[in-house]
C-alpha cells in the first residue's frame, strides 16, 4: 500500500488490521476456552482467598461429594464458553463478511 501511495496507519488500518482479526479472535477464544478449564495452575497457585473454577469444581465432586453442584457448575461453564465462542464467531461474521469460511 505504501508504493500505491497510501500512508503507514491507512495501510495497516485498511490492510493489516482486517488480516489480523480473524486470528486474534482465534487466539482470544482459545486462551479464554483454557483459562476455565485449567485446574493445575490455580491449584498450585491458587489461595483460599479467590478460588477459581475448576479446582472448586473439583473439590465440590471429590472432597464434598456433592456430584450435582460440581455438574452445574461445570455445565454453566461450558455453557459460557460455548455462548463467547458462538458470540465472537457471529461478531467476526458480521464485522468482516468477506472471512466467511468456504463451505
Amino acid at each position: 500500500s505504501a508504493s500505491l501511495g497510501a500512508s503507514r496507519w491507512y495501510g495497516w488500518r485498511r490492510i493489516v488490521l482486517p488480516m489480523a482479526i480473524p486470528g486474534m479472535v482465534a487466539g482470544t477464544q482459545l486462551v479464554f476456552a483454557g483459562v476455565l478449564s485449567d485446574y493445575v495452575l490455580p491449584s498450585l497457585t491458587g489461595t483460599t482467598r479467590f478460588p477459581m473454577v475448576a479446582p472448586v469444581i473439583f473439590y465440590e465432586a471429590a472432597t464434598n461429594g456433592a456430584w450435582a453442584t460440581a455438574s452445574a457448575m461445570g455445565t454453566l461453564v461450558l455453557a459460557v464458553v460455548a455462548l463467547f465462542l458462538i458470540i465472537s464467531s457471529l461478531a467476526v461474521r458480521r464485522l468482516m463478511p468477506w472471512q466467511r469460511a468456504v463451505q
